[in-house]
């Protein structure tokens, strides 16, 4: 489970679960995939924005708020899509270097 301390302003927090970065996509939050060597699995996932709405976001997530199922399958499969791209592009860069 996502860590629910406060998120301090000017902060980009990240996560690495991709049903919350979906529902925090879906509510309008910036979501940008990025690659971390440190962390198993490597690909995570930085939320831009208003901390504040990231936090009440967060919240909603986590008191699961109703949303419209197509609309949340859709954000989770763009989600996934960022994941699927960035380990092609680490595969050809692999490849390529």
């Amino acid at each position: 489970m996502q860590d629910r301390r406060p998120i301090p302003a000017g902060s980009q927090p990240i996560f690495d679960d991709t049903t919350v970065v979906a529902f925090l996509k879906l509510k309008d939050n910036e979501v940008t995939a990025q690659f971390n060597p440190k962390k198993k699995p490597p690909i995570e996932f930085r939320i831009e924005g208003d901390p504040k709405k990231i936090q009440e976001d967060l919240k909603a997530f986590h008191h699961n708020e109703l949303v419209g199922i197509t609309d949340y399958v859709t954000a989770l499969k763009k989600v996934k899509s960022y994941m699927y791209d960035m380990k092609e592009a680490m595969k050809k860069e692999k490849d390529d270097g």
